[in-house]
């Protein structure tokens, strides 16, 4: 995962900061096989907006990348 400094330096009114923990808690149980990256981010986006009451007050960026081997067409809908 890769971010800027403003996912873990967004900070909610009281002043306490996201930071690094909590955004490892997040991804953990990803890197252990579950949930899939797609859910890991819809699960990680919302914590942060809610952790600034739902307004940045920075610019915030996250990527989760997923490295994927063998047959990932199998995956699509109209995969033969």
């Amino acid at each position: 995962m890769s971010y800027t400094e403003r996912v873990t330096r967004a900070r909610f009114p009281d002043g306490a900061l996201f930071g690094a923990e909590r955004l490892v808690d997040l991804i953990s149980p990803h890197l252990a096989g579950r949930p899939p990256t797609p859910e890991t981010m819809r699960q990680v986006v919302p914590a942060l907006l809610l952790h600034q009451q739902g307004q940045l007050t920075d610019d915030a960026t996250l990527l989760l990348l997923e490295w994927r081997s063998g047959n990932e067409l199998a995956l699509l809908p109209d995969a033969p």
